[in-house]
């Protein structure tokens, strides 16, 4: 069929076949874009049970618009009567090509298992049952997006089920017991194939063994497969619930799978529900400190989240000793009393004051994006120092910024005082500059004056407070629009916000490095390059942000293992 054209679609090349279906790639000339064009062999063309079956595959799948499953364009009939499905084309590979080069490493295996899970969950939601989740119907994007193919012998919600009572439907090496014995099963057996998967991605052996089908059945029903080594203990519990021969055993729903993959699932987002990673910055308790700022993984996010969590963040003003930081200072928004031009600043100097004190001698901040996201439910509100102790306290931070930036005539004066969280004030400072020019220099000469009272060595600590800055007042303008525009979910306009920072600046290491995190928040584009600009630049940064910065670019090599000790050491 290679250099046909069948309706309006032109057969570029043959992808695969399997017992329902051939494959092809092929070129919409209509909307000038490659499709997956999936015939019925010839061979079933008048076996009415097996066009039904390829029907339900369209209609199954078409019912069911998720990021995790293959996307149904149209449905057709080519002139010598074959009925062809039109599907996205996904530049990647089955993960049973992936597989055979072995195990995976646990971060990405967690990744796939994860996005799976969610894509099963909406088919669950509908109705829909799998039953033939297995290697080679889970495609994986040169992005890493998992997308879930073939629902051909997928059972409705609508009772329609195309086997005969007693038939057994799917493959056996990941099939359940059930399914295997040609019972009624349920969502769960598809859960059980997941973690025969995930299994087989974590060991790089199949959870049942190999040979001909009647041995691997026999394992199925009556065979426990072999315990998981050099895993995390909880995912390797995970798998052998889901391979509990008794359906009753395992993970209830794809929910159950989705609680207990998060936390390992490196750069996944959980989609709706409470459980959303992009509410992890909020998160205002001392384990997140510096999280969003740099950008972390969401797997390592959602682990920092967790060991944050264990000391609940509660409305009580008062903290117990061993629960408040001495090193760690949380900046609160300034008044600001000027033109509606200087209205920005009220947040950006959290942000600022924030990156120019993170890793001045033993002296670490609360994230900026945590701060800025619990006072704004106080918005209006003036905070003085029994708000900011109230707040100081809830973050666990030892001290609190509180400051005001006021504009008389051609000056704008920048004032802020340090205090401990029992109240008690410490240092004061404060700072003029006339024009934007002077604004870092001047924002330099306030922290400096709040803290260096409190350095061991303050000549050689306070020579960190250029870091991760730039000279650029406008430059640093589009960087703090793009990081509020990021922490709003406004992930376009914050490149663009971003890309004129570093059009302003190119040798701005955050900038690069907040870029790189956009770009995979939007899921487009290699963040490599920009993580490589970042590290260029990142002479002037402190040793934490560097090393976080060293963890980013490791991770994005694919070395997860890696990149989580090197997270959970700075997290520490």
């Amino acid at each position: 069929m290679v250099g046909s054209t069948v309706s309006h679609y032109e057969i570029l090349e043959k992808l695969g076949q399997g017992g329902m279906g051939v494959v092809y790639r092929a070129r919409d000339t209509r909307l000038d874009r490659d499709v997956a064009l999936k015939f019925l062999p010839p061979a079933m063309a008048a076996d009415e049970d097996a066009k039904a079956r390829f029907m339900q595959e369209a209609r199954a799948a078409s019912a069911l618009d998720h990021p995790n499953i293959c996307t149904i364009l149209d449905i057709g009939e080519s002139d010598d009567e074959r009925l062809f499905i039109a599907m996205s084309f996904y530049d990647g590979d089955t993960l049973k090509y992936r597989l055979a080069d072995g195990a995976l490493a646990p971060g990405e295996a967690a990744s796939i298992a994860f996005q799976i899970a969610q894509g099963l969950k909406k088919a669950h939601s509908a109705g829909i049952i799998h039953r033939d989740i297995k290697p080679a119907n889970i495609m994986v994007t040169r992005e890493g997006r998992v997308k879930i193919l073939d629902f051909g012998v997928a059972k409705l919600g609508t009772g329609l089920d195309l086997t005969q009572d007693g038939a057994t439907v799917g493959t056996t090496a990941y099939m359940s017991p059930e399914q295997a014995r040609g019972e009624q099963v349920d969502i769960r057996t598809d859960l059980w194939s997941l973690g025969a998967m995930l299994y087989e991605m974590l060991s790089g052996n199949r959870a049942f063994g190999a040979g001909y089908d009647q041995a691997i059945l026999y394992s199925v029903l009556n065979v426990d497969p072999e315990p998981l080594t050099d895993v995390p203990d909880d995912i390797a519990a995970l798998v052998a619930r889901l391979l509990s021969k008794n359906p009753d055993d395992r993970p209830a729903n794809a929910d159950d799978v989705l609680d207990a993959l998060e936390i390992h699932a490196s750069g996944v987002t959980r989609l709706g529900g409470s459980g959303s990673m992009h509410a992890a910055h909020a998160v205002p308790a001392d384990g997140v400190r510096r999280i969003w700022k740099w950008g972390l993984p969401a797997g390592v996010i959602l682990l920092a989240i967790v060991w944050a969590v264990q000391r609940p963040f509660s409305g009580d003003a008062t903290a117990s000793d061993d629960s408040i930081d001495p090193n760690l200072i949380a900046i609160l928004p300034f008044t600001v009393q000027g033109g509606a031009d200087m209205e920005y600043l009220a947040e950006s100097m959290v942000t600022v004051l924030s990156t120019k004190l993170d890793g001045v001698g033993a002296f670490y901040t609360v994230d900026d994006a945590a701060v800025i996201e619990q006072t704004r439910s106080i918005e209006g509100t003036a905070i003085g120092p029994s708000i900011g102790s109230t707040l100081a306290a809830r973050f666990g931070a030892g001290y609190f910024i509180l400051g005001s930036v006021v504009q008389a005539g051609l000056d704008k004066q920048i004032s802020a005082r340090l205090y401990r969280t029992d109240g008690t004030p410490e240092n004061e400072a404060s700072a003029t500059y006339e024009d934007e020019s002077e604004f870092m220099a001047a924002i330099d000469r306030l922290a400096s004056g709040l803290v260096a009272g409190l350095l061991t060595n303050p000549n050689q600590d306070l020579s960190a407070l250029a870091a991760g800055t730039t000279e650029s007042f406008d430059a640093l303008r589009h960087y703090l629009d793009a990081e509020k525009l990021t922490r709003a979910g406004d992930y376009e306009r914050a490149r663009e916000e971003v890309d004129a920072a570093l059009a302003l600046d190119s040798t701005f290491a955050l900038a690069w490095y907040l870029r790189a995190e956009i770009q995979g928040w939007l899921n487009v584009g290699s963040s490599h390059l920009d993580l490589e600009k970042a590290a260029r630049y990142a002479d002037d940064l402190t040793g934490r942000a560097r090393r976080l910065l060293e963890a980013e670019i490791t991770f994005n090599d694919g070395e997860y293992l890696d990149a989580e000790r090197q997270y959970r050491s700075i997290l520490r």
